[in-house]
């Protein structure tokens, strides 16, 4: 990889940034691929003529023929073709389309020499499937494959933070990439070597700041409901093209300016009138709050995945343009310190090549460049044989030779075999049957796990099966575990699991699952009852915090309650079981929970 110049590109739903070695000073900036900036819009066009425009151009051709217009294609990965123009698009030609200009603007940069190595990023969620299909657009565009190397997004923007920030290894951070279009929050751990390991990522393709747009945009029409009338109508049913596409630049241009100032005006002009609206950061809040609340719900969830309490983050690192709402830091800074950079839309991009560099750097005469890469979380470009298919491992996982960067770091785990609906059907209709863990062995017995014969004193003695064995029983039969060390309060790591309760027939709440990570420790199962007891009577504490004792008085409940979260905090005083991290939502559903569930009569 030495020598010649390396480029990175962030491929996004909204905006395509890019990074590149500078022809004049060798360090890793932005490449600008507008005239404007360093942001290229992901639209694509179909042309008539079956030519693909992309960026700003297909915003352009969209003003007088939008049938052939789409803003995100990233969000149509998954499906092999699209309908525009009445014909068929292939996907993977949208993907090249937005690649080969972003790949041009870089390469005129460079006298039109090639790079060495081109790095693309990705969701951590994506599979071998998506990246074949990264891989073959980035052909299409006229990349060499045998330069690509694939990066996950957000290991890209750790990398770009740790170059200002080193983070020992066992720190935690997370990633919440907040774009137009999508949101995808990451949590990692820092490991030996300045690399991180994938604990957790979730996605969202329903939030993002395209639907602040809209919201604004419903504003804005309520508005002029009241004030203007006929301009109200004719903005709904005659407005010409133009005169729209002006109402959604002065909406997205006040968004920002309320990133920055306490209001904003919005322009509308149309042929039958003009108006400007004044529109105040308060009301602004007040359209977003329940979006805002569910990015912050997905927060919570993936660190409950990675097994992170509150407050278990060094950093919640914020990337992505709309992660620059103001409300969004307010919330998020609740339960994590948030950590900003100089330009949010672009450093996934930097990241991935500083990455790159400095893995390349790290390269020793003996390793193959490909396997070093592979080590560091940089997948080679998974091989296409004839008939389209990826070829190598198709398991989700980090190695030297696996083409994804999905989690697969736990042992996966169904525990059905040993949950109470099936053991009943096993031995007998009628019949309640529990598996309890004691000393390292299960037995079964009839009833709840309350008294003294279904006492469990080892709930991980056997891993999850132990954990689950130890739940209500209600909570029980629709639990799966699966095998992930914990750290508790004190930063030990102890064995435990991470729980995913399928609750579709909503017996237990409003909410289709809830996760939640599961240890047992007699130490930080005493601390945790004392700090939340503490917390509790503290008048400057801004997390409230409610306790529920169970009818034994020997499984405690601790609803703790901030602005834009609520978790569930169960304690065992007796085994020893603690669960952390369950996210209800609300206070009547966590309360509900804490009944149906089981965990009040145990």
């Amino acid at each position: 990889m030495a020598g010649g110049w390396k480029l990175a590109i962030d491929f996004g739903t909204s905006n395509t940034a890019a990074a590149h070695t500078s022809p004049r000073s060798g360090e890793v900036e932005p490449v600008a691929l507008t005239h404007g900036g360093n942001l290229l819009p992901s639209a694509v066009y179909a042309e008539p003529s079956g030519a693909i425009a992309a960026g700003a151009a297909a915003a352009n051709r969209a003003e007088g023929d939008a049938s052939g217009f789409m803003p995100f294609p990233k969000r149509a990965i998954g499906s092999s073709s699209v309908r525009l123009r009445d014909r068929e698009v292939e996907v993977v030609d949208l993907f090249a389309a937005v690649l080969h200009v972003a790949y041009r603007s870089a390469c005129r940069k460079h006298g039109e020499v090639p790079p060495e190595k081109v790095v693309l990023t990705h969701p951590e969620a994506w599979g071998d499937s998506a990246l074949f299909a990264l891989k073959e657009a980035s052909r299409r565009a006229g990349i060499d494959p045998d330069s690509l190397l694939f990066v996950s997004e957000p290991r890209a923007a750790a990398t770009y933070y740790t170059t200002t920030s080193n983070l020992q290894p066992g720190e935690r951070i997370g990633v919440f990439d907040f774009g137009g279009g999508t949101l995808d929050i990451a949590i990692l751990e820092a490991v030996p070597g300045g690399d991180f390991r994938i604990l957790a990522a979730r996605g969202d393709n329903g939030i993002g700041g395209r639907n602040f747009d809209a919201l604004i945009r419903e504003w804005v029409f309520a508005q002029l409901d009241d004030s203007n009338p006929p301009l109200a109508e004719h903005l709904r049913s005659s407005a010409s093209t133009s005169s729209l596409r002006a109402l959604d630049l002065s909406v997205r241009a006040a968004k920002e300016v309320l990133s920055e100032e306490a209001s904003a005006t919005i322009s509308v002009s149309t042929s039958v009138g003009n108006e400007t609206l004044l529109l105040t950061r308060a009301e602004f809040n007040g359209l977003i709050d329940a979006e805002i609340q569910r990015a912050v719900e997905l927060t919570w969830q993936a660190m409950s995945d990675g097994g992170v309490a509150h407050n278990g983050l060094r950093a919640l690192y914020l990337t992505g343009g709309s992660s620059q709402v103001p409300l969004i830091h307010s919330r998020l800074s609740e339960f994590a310190p948030v950590a900003t950079l100089d330009d949010p839309k672009t450093v996934v991009a930097q990241g991935a090549l500083l990455g790159a560099l400095r893995v390349e750097r790290m390269q020793s005469p003996a390793q193959s460049e490909d396997n070093n890469f592979a080590q560091h979380g940089f997948a080679p470009a998974p091989s296409i044989d004839g008939a389209g298919s990826v070829q190598g491992p198709q398991h989700a996982g980090h190695g030297p030779h696996q083409p994804t960067s999905g989690i697969g770091q736990t042992q996966k785990k169904r525990t059905g075999g040993l949950s109470g609906g099936k053991l009943a059907a096993a031995i007998g209709a009628g019949v309640v049957a529990v598996a309890v863990a004691i000393g390292g062995t299960y037995f079964l017995t009839n009833g709840g796990l309350g008294g003294p014969e279904s006492f469990v004193t080892d709930p991980v003695g056997e891993g999850p099966e132990g954990i689950t064995a130890a739940l209500p029983e209600a909570l029980r039969n629709v639990t799966t575990c699966e095998a992930k060390e914990q750290s508790a309060p004190s930063g030990k790591k102890v064995p435990g699991a991470q729980c995913t309760v399928d609750n579709e027939a909503g017996a237990l709440g409003e909410k289709s699952s809830y996760s939640f990570p599961a240890y047992a420790d007699e130490v930080a199962a005493n601390s945790l009852v004392d700090e939340q007891r503490a917390d509790a009577s503290n008048p400057d504490n801004r997390v409230k915090i409610t306790e529920m004792t169970s009818d034994s008085g020997s499984v405690l409940g601790f609803i703790q309650e901030g602005q834009g979260f609520l978790s569930l905090l169960v304690v065992n005083t007796e085994n020893h079981l603690i669960i952390d991290a369950m996210y209800p939502g609300d206070v009547a559903t966590a309360e509900t929970l804490w009944e149906t569930s089981g965990f009040a009569a145990m």
